[in-house]
């Protein structure tokens, strides 16, 4: 999942300077292109950078007069880098081309080696805090995830592990009661006692009453 954001500048020293800032974020240069006039084929050029055909078109008819063209593939991590890339870009005055949808969302589906691989050797539970560093998910204060700018992992600024060990519980109850103790005035399962006789009381009235018994012990 990319976003393709475009603008057009009046002239490369303009183009150049946006470019300065988005490299400064940590936007990588080799998500970045310039173009201009200068560069052969710009509706060709355009269209290897990603922007749709009917947009290139729009930019390559506009690129004279020393114009210069940005290009940003941004990619959807981390979250909120397409949002910040086009924040950047509008910050500086652009021509206005014509261009309908200048920031153009493109839905790509995984490598197939992404789909038959683990995302992370040994299932590592990358959210908690007792992972080793290379495993885990950084909070950062831009796009540069190097040491120096890593600001915590994201369950210790949410303040609470996102995973925590299971204990087994013998109630679902909240705090553990048993409704037989905190609602009812008598337990819902006892414990079973051999009987001799399902009457109350144990009698044997057919027996006594024939004086005989019912039942003998075999030989």
């Amino acid at each position: 999942m990319t976003t393709v954001v475009s603008r057009l500048y009046a002239n490369k020293l303009a183009a150049d300077e946006v470019v300065a800032v988005l490299r400064a974020q940590g936007y990588p240069q080799g998500i970045i292109d310039v173009i201009s006039d200068a560069d052969g084929d710009a509706v060709d050029r355009i269209r290897q950078a990603r922007v749709g055909r009917e947009a290139a078109e729009a930019y390559a008819s506009r690129l004279g007069d020393g114009k210069a063209l940005v290009v940003v593939r941004v990619p959807f991590m981390p979250i909120g880098a397409a949002k910040n890339a086009i924040e950047t870009v509008d910050r500086f005055d652009s021509v206005n081309a014509g261009v309908a949808n200048q920031n153009e969302y493109l839905r790509e589906e995984p490598s197939s080696k992404y789909m038959t691989s683990k995302i992370l050797k040994n299932h590592p539970r990358f959210l908690t805090g007792d992972l080793p560093a290379a495993h885990r998910t950084f909070l950062t204060r831009n796009l540069d995830l190097s040491a120096d700018n890593r600001i915590g992992t994201i369950s210790s600024k949410i303040g609470l592990p996102l995973l925590k060990r299971h204990k087994d519980k013998r109630s679902v109850i909240l705090g553990g009661a048993f409704m037989s103790r905190k609602f009812l005035p008598f337990p819902l399962l006892k414990r079973h006692k051999d009987k001799l006789s399902v009457i109350r009381g144990g009698g044997t009235p057919f027996s006594t009453l024939l004086a005989l018994p019912l039942l003998t012990r075999r030989s």
